[in-house]
């Protein structure tokens, strides 16, 4: 009684903490723990909550103290093992979870609670085998059918782990085990039914599922397509091809319109006729197929409305089938134009009907037969014309009539109709399709703002075509113009994900990427989305030059990939509770996938990458910075395994592209473009790698003082060998990679300067190409060597320097200076010429934004129109016929702000500091390099000073855009006096969209260009104070 009730007493008293707790009042947690504990001071279970209340206030070492100590207790109450579960889970230390239950189990061998979370935690850390002996465990202290079950699944999951052990001896003990599990009539569980099937199909044995299904345990599905589904793939299997044809035909009864039910019923007849059975009856397998189509159709057309569209298109799908094997002449069937026809009178109101009629079209029909449909349906098209005057209740009608009017524009491209117009008639359909569009919106006055727009589809075309001209004449200026009628058509349906798609990729060619923050947020992107629409945004925001967004996109996406790791465990562990057994094996095969993700791997890459760019302006800065990126002892062989077994998630179907067939994106340009952007990861990663073990040769803080050298004498152990021969081997491993490169097919894939947006779902160019294009790749092996030289030099004997060493340093300094003068000289910057344009007519917009102040003109006949040479002229024209390629500029800073890193290295090392006295022994003076050493260092930073300068110079940032509307208005009024008032509002609000974005890209522009212009003053004063420390010690030793 007394226990009874003090434990109701400890449950009052921690009630409150774990209210604060699910509160994430964390500081009143460790406040009201503190409580209790002066009341019970060995109270485990507060002890607990309030390492968790600490762990999740970053009071880090605080809890791990509490939690060390508790371990160490070896607590057996459920309340304390609970509270450390979670500690544990929110640190990552899954596999501390099952220590601390397997010291728990010790005490109490027979406790089912206690024996469950141990099988928990095994499932958490993926120890099967320990996973099978606990519910075995289980089983025998509670002999029920649940733990059995997962004593199974656990020996099915050693299979899964270990195929060749697993047919020898894991599934046949599981088979056995079930087997005897059922003799003895104890399945009695849908579960059990499904993981009895699992296992005879991994041991593919279809009749023994067969008697298992027709038994009594096969009655336990309670879906009954689930279990006529399994009994077809076991008559599949076993080619009895005519009760599998009979299951079809039952299944496609009661649901007449499951696609996939008519193709596979249809495969299965097909290989019945070639099987030879009918051949001895009136009937045969194609005839009884016919008659199933026919007599569904027949069906669907005795109804009024409603129809199903499966039988119409299983008729398609049977003549495509017939003429693969050379069967279209053994039955009469329909004529695929007549049929198209007819489809497209039926269904093409839906806006399905372009992607279910495509194939048809391009298998079925001959080119004259393809025009002769197109000339059909476009007579049905303008037989039926669009009212966009109608009333409210006539627009449903009405909506129907432009999809089939949107589908003869689908379809015509699809055939290639659009592909051999000319530059002009593309331009002319272009404006035929926004008119289309801009006329199309009156039927949508009704919609809500969460809906898209009936007319967008002639938008999304039109911009299609845009960048197929700028993709064949090169002019920057359709892409301008694309970006602006998609932001104006995005401003009208704000629920467009293709529109903010598109754009994203235009304004990411465009090098203004900062822009697409509120496209970004306005797609939401989550989950999944991030991993598979990723590479849009990861691929552009870095490269040029956005390194804030870059920085929050890296943080919430790798935030995303560690809670997927955490709550894929805990889907395993619901998997088991639940009895989902069929699943597990899925869950656990899409955790590896992510886990082995390609975008995964790239943002990690990259913003260690963007780590080392931004955060690294002294070498004792830089080994903070370097410090936290973590590698393993064994670092090229984790990059030749962990970058040669991504998995590659990109979604590119997400776009819609009605482009011809053989315009479509292949596979083989996703497989070139995977392959390349693997290759650039690993290449960045040695690259991290050297670069760490290079400024790691300085002795940690070797010049800070106590207050710089803050957090740095806590640094921990360094994981990568600092030794010359491990430095020499990643120099190796980083030329033999650089080599891989320079033969790879994606260099000349990707070569062509003009079509990365051709068509819309086709990869960006790898950097990889433009890291070799410029010679990247030679200048930092160039200046690695030249670190590893320095480290040889002053390791070498007092008095015994390798005169040729210091010879090949002086070579090999001069050829980093010509590579990087001679990338610096291929850069495009912005030309003096440009700027002043931009500077008068940004002025000029100022002019006449301030004349727009002025009373407004009383009527047409007032204002004196000037000759169109002589009207103001937008600072926008200037830009627009221009590109600003950031990508370059960008990668030139990232390898000069790495370049200049290196040569301070190299001065540390020359320059060290001496080692102060002790008692006990002697100083031991350095190794002292000749004095021409350090001139020779400070030549090389002379002359690497100018080439930033000049990039710099370069470089610039663009004059301030002034508020715009005055010079909008002004503009307007002098370029549509003669237009009617439908047009002039088109046109301005045209105008006012392209002044916004071109005010964005501006922004955007000059984000861009202060970033880098800070990067780069900061490798500037690097070299200044590298100068100082050479001159300090030249000075120095001349004295001495």
């Amino acid at each position: 009684m007394a226990s009874s009730g003090q434990q109701s007493v400890t449950e009052r008293r921690l009630r409150p903490i774990y209210d604060a707790i699910d509160n994430m009042q964390f500081k009143k947690a460790v406040q009201l723990c503190d409580k209790v504990l002066k009341k019970q001071t060995g109270l485990q279970a507060g002890k607990a909550l309030k390492a968790l209340a600490l762990s999740r206030q970053q009071r880090i070492e605080e809890a791990t103290a509490i939690i060390d100590e508790l371990v160490a207790e070896k607590p057996d109450d459920d309340g304390t093992l609970q509270a450390m579960t979670l500690y544990f889970r929110d640190q990552g230390q899954l596999e501390m979870v099952s220590e601390v239950y397997e010291a728990a189990v010790k005490k109490k061998p027979k406790n089912e609670e206690l024996l469950t979370h141990l099988f928990m935690a095994y499932v958490r850390t993926e120890s099967y085998k320990k996973q099978q002996q606990t519910a075995l465990a289980l089983h025998k202290v509670v002999p029920s059918n649940p733990y059995y079950s997962w004593a199974v699944m656990s020996i099915v999951m050693q299979a899964k782990q270990d195929p060749k052990m697993g047919k020898e001896m894991y599934l046949p003990l599981a088979e056995k085990m079930l087997d005897k599990f059922a003799k003895e009539g104890r399945m009695t569980a849908l579960a059990e039914a499904r993981l009895y099937v699992m296992v005879l199909e991994m041991v593919d044995k279809p009749e023994r599922i067969l008697r298992v299904l027709n038994s009594p345990i096969g009655q336990l599905y309670i879906v009954v397509e689930e279990r006529e589904m399994k009994v077809i793939d076991c008559l599949m299997k076993l080619s009895r091809w005519k009760d599998c044809a009979r299951k079809y035909v039952e299944l496609i009864l009661r649901n007449p319109n499951q696609w996939t039910l008519y193709t596979n019923y249809l495969d299965c007849q097909i290989r019945r006729h070639f099987a030879g059975e009918g051949s001895k009856t009136d009937r045969s397998p194609i005839a009884e197929a016919k008659d199933l189509i026919r007599h569904n159709k027949s069906i669907e057309d005795a109804k009024s409305r409603g129809r199903n569209q499966a039988p119409y298109l299983a008729e398609l799908e049977f003549i495509w089938k017939l003429r693969e094997v050379d069967l279209q002449d053994t039955i009469e069937l329909g004529i695929p134009l007549d049929l198209l026809v007819d489809y497209f009178k039926k269904f093409g109101h839906k806006p399905c009907c372009f992607d279910n009629t495509n194939t048809f079209v391009s298998r079925l029909l001959s080119s004259a037969d393809t025009d002769k449909y197109l000339q059909l349906v476009e007579e049905i098209v303008v037989a039926d014309p669009v009212d966009y005057e109608c009333s409210d209740d006539e627009i449903p009608l009405n909506v129907s009539r432009i999809t089939r009017h949107i589908y003869l524009f689908q379809i015509r491209r699809y055939i290639g109709k659009y592909d051999s117009l000319s530059i002009q008639d593309k331009l002319s359909l272009v404006d035929e399709l926004k008119q289309y569009h801009m006329t199309g919106l009156k039927l949508g006055r009704l919609l809500q703002k969460t809906e898209m727009q009936y007319s967008d589809f002639y938008l999304q075309l039109a911009a299609q075509l845009l960048l197929e001209v700028y993709q064949e004449t090169g002019n920057i200026t359709f892409l301008w113009d694309t970006a602006i009628m998609l932001e104006l058509g995005w401003k009208r349906s704000r629920k467009n994900a293709q529109f903010q798609l598109i754009m994203l990729k235009i304004y990411g060619e465009l090098g203004a990427f900062e822009v697409c923050s509120e496209l970004y947020d306005a797609l939401e992107i989550k989950s999944m989305q991030i991993d598979t629409l990723g590479y849009i945004t990861s691929r552009y925001m870095q490269a040029v030059g956005t390194f804030l967004f870059a920085n929050h996109f890296y943080s919430f996406a790798l935030k995303f990939y560690k809670n997927c790791e955490r709550e894929s465990s805990e889907c395993l562990v619901q998997g088991y509770r639940n009895g989902c057994f069929f699943k597990i094996p899925e869950m656990t095969d899409f955790s590896v996938r992510l886990a082995k993700s390609f975008h995964r791997a790239l943002v990690t890459v990259d913003q260690q990458l963007l780590l080392l760019t931004s955060n690294t302006h002294s070498v004792s800065q830089a080994q903070k910075a370097y410090s936290s990126i973590l590698l393993s002892p064994s670092y090229e062989d984790h990059i030749k395994e962990h970058f040669s077994s991504l998995k590659d998630n990109r979604d590119f179907k997400v776009f819609e592209d009605w482009h011809s067939l053989k315009r479509k994106l292949s596979k083989e340009i996703i497989n070139v473009s995977f392959e390349a952007e693997c290759l650039w990861l690993r290449i960045v990663a040695i690259m991290i790698k050297l670069l760490k073990g290079a400024v790691f040769f300085v002795p940690v803080g070797q010049r800070d003082t106590a207050s710089q050298s803050d957090g740095l004498s806590d640094l921990p152990a360094y994981p990568v060998p600092t030794s010359i021969e491990a430095f020499k081997e990643g120099m190796a491993f980083f030329e033999e990679s650089l080599k891989m490169a320079e033969a790879h097919e994606a260099i000349s894939v990707f070569k062509q300067p003009k079509n990365p947006l051709v068509p819309i779902s086709r990869p960006a160019s790898p950097l990889l190409n433009l890291f070799m294009k410029y010679n990247y790749g030679q200048t930092l092996i160039t200046a690695f060597k030249i670190t590893c030289l320095f480290c040889e030099l002053i390791q070498s004997p007092e008095g015994s320097v390798d005169n040729d060493k210091l010879t090949e340093v002086q070579m090999l300094l001069d050829t980093v200076v010509s590579q990087l003068t001679d990338a610096s000289s291929k850069i495009p910057g912005i030309s003096n010429e440009l700027r002043k344009q931009f500077q008068e007519s940004t002025q000029q917009d100022k002019d006449v934004a301030l004349a727009g102040d002025a009373p407004p003109a009383t009527g047409p006949d007032d204002v004196d129109e000037p000759p169109v040479s002589k009207r103001p002229k937008h600072p926008f024209d200037v830009l627009r016929n221009v590109s600003i390629q950031f990508e370059p500029y960008v990668m030139f800073v990232q390898v000069t702000g790495f370049v200049t890193m290196l040569c301070a290295v190299c001065a540390e090392l020359i320059c060290p500091v001496p080692a102060a006295p002790t008692k006990k022994k002697k100083v031991v003076k350095p190794t002292l390099l000749p004095l021409d050493t350090h001139k020779l260092l400070l030549q090389y930073i002379g002359r690497l000073k100018p080439i930033i300068k000049e990039l710099s110079a370069k470089h610039p940032v663009l004059p301030n855009i002034s508020d715009t509307t005055g010079f909008v208005e002004s503009f307007s009024r002098l370029s549509v006096n003669d237009q009617d008032t439908s047009d002039k509002e088109e046109q301005l609000a045209w105008l006012t969209s392209a002044t916004r974005t071109f005010q964005e890209v501006v922004e955007s522009y000059n984000s861009s260009l202060r970033s880098c212009a800070t990067i780069l003053d900061s490798k500037r004063q690097l070299l200044d104070d590298t100068s100082a420390l050479l001159n300090q010690h030249i000075a120095t030793e001349s004295v001495n």
